[in-house]
């Protein structure tokens, strides 16, 4: 597939590796010569030195046969710019990345934009989700809930600690779920029937909708209830989080922001906020406040080292779960040592928001986990599924690193066996090794 991308920040360059590895031709315009000096020689594409508003830069990159247009500037214009004239070109799909939707979706389809990725959107979106489900690390809702795929880490009282898949049998009966994957030591590891789980490992568990409040509350011993939450940073994703989260009459939303006229701006925007105008490495400030008894705390600051260090001293003030928005790469692996519950990464929300554009077959989501290590992807069967159709589960030709998760049929979710047959129109919930997904993509096809 032939694909051009527009702008090299972060999302871009991480869309242009992503792409590249999966042997896609890619092709980045970027207006920053030093930028494209630093990636050119990291990343297999064609930067090419222009602006996507450009009618001559855009033939220069071969725009009359491409496959897939990305608009992913950080400025709105820019994107909305190079997409009406991408449109013009009559290419097949054209995405454009927003920080602020003023119309409705019809609307821009209108322009010839298939698609508007937001990307605080997906960020609020996500915070939400792992609001609403306390102790998970990772949320994902398949078919409007019927299948949820949710991350833990293993607790010393988890019921689950030193039990092989096989021991985990009759549990399983009561409550059908299936552990997909193992994170342990920077390695994913699709589990067989007798690998142990151990403390301290990260779970991608799947389960049925239906089993959502057993499992809350059998392994993750979640409160029955939060109340009080704590968002630092009256950036755009704070003040969107705020708005969000105003919605649940139940909780107590504090706000805080060291820049004094950022808070006057909050008082203007949110209704049932408290707002602070305190610095949130000011832990005496923190303390005198009484913030340091939030159930949840979200550093959401355009710093990320900000974020880090306040998450990091916020959870050894005792607040129980915290949440960091890190826009740069690398971080993530060093959750551990800050001691942060969950990083979330924008750039990385963005991409698999458009990752399942490019990807063969009918794919629906396609979301990369575990430091993008792993990827749970959405499938639907049609006719031409030959390799799946009429196949056991067993007899399907996946690599070792491959698992269906669950198949949803005619409305209604299974856990799949074995024996359990592939039939035309089945969506599959596939978890993935990230360097197998070329492997699998002839088989989805």
């Amino acid at each position: 597939m032939k694909i051009i991308i527009i702008g090299a920040g972060e999302v871009g360059i991480n869309l242009a590796q992503k792409l590249s590895q999966e042997e896609h031709e890619v092709v980045v315009i970027e207006k920053n010569e030093d930028i494209i000096n630093k990636y050119s020689d990291q990343i297999n594409a064609l930067f090419i030195l222009g602006s996507g508003t450009s009618i001559e830069t855009l033939k220069e990159a071969g725009i009359e046969n491409t496959d897939l247009f990305i608009a992913a500037t950080n400025y709105d214009e820019v994107n909305l710019i190079s997409c009406f004239i991408a449109n013009k070109f009559n290419i097949p799909h054209i995405i454009s990345r927003l920080n602020k939707e003023d119309l409705p979706l019809s609307d821009y389809q209108q322009l010839g934009i298939h698609q508007i990725i937001n990307t605080n959107t997906a960020v609020v979106d996500e915070i939400t989700n792992l609001i609403q489900f306390e102790g998970a690390h990772e949320f994902i809702q398949f078919e409007n809930g019927q299948v949820l795929l949710f991350g833990f880490i293993v607790e010393k009282n988890n019921p689950f600690i030193g039990k092989s898949l096989i021991e985990l049998n009759e549990f399983r009966k009561k409550i059908p779920f299936l552990i997909a994957c193992i994170y342990r030591d920077n390695q994913v590891i699709i589990p067989k029937g007798y690998d142990k789980i151990l403390p301290n490992d990260h779970i991608l568990l799947l389960t049925l909708g239906k089993n959502l409040p057993i499992l809350k509350r059998t392994i993750l011993k979640t409160p029955s209830r939060l109340k009080k939450i704590f968002i630092l940073g009256a950036s755009k994703i704070g003040i969107e989080l705020a708005k969000r989260l105003e919605k649940f009459k139940e909780l107590k939303i504090i706000i805080a922001d060291k820049n004094f006229n950022k808070c006057l701006e909050l008082n203007e925007i949110l209704e049932n906020s408290l707002i602070l105008n305190i610095d949130g490495l000011d832990i005496q400030s923190i303390i005198t406040e009484q913030l340091d008894n939030s159930d949840i705390f979200i550093a959401t600051t355009n710093n990320d080292e900000v974020n880090i260090v306040t998450s990091t001293c916020m959870k050894q003030l005792g607040i129980k779960k915290t949440i960091s928005i890190i826009r740069r790469a690398g971080y993530s692996r060093f959750m551990n040592v800050f001691g942060i519950d969950i990083i979330l990464s924008p750039r990385l929300l963005t991409a698999s928001n458009i990752l399942q554009y490019a990807r063969k077959g009918e794919i629906i989501k396609a979301i990369p986990l575990l430091e993008e290590n792993a990827e749970i992807i959405e499938f639907k069967v049609n006719s031409n599924n030959d390799k799946l159709i009429n196949k056991k589960v067993s007899e399907l030709e996946f690599p070792p690193g491959a698992i269906i998760c669950a198949i949803i049929r005619n409305n209604n979710a299974i856990i799949p066996s074995g024996d359990t047959l592939i039939k035309e129109n089945d969506i599959l919930i596939i978890l993935i090794k990230s360097e197998l997904i070329m492997e699998i993509q002839d088989i989805l096809q």
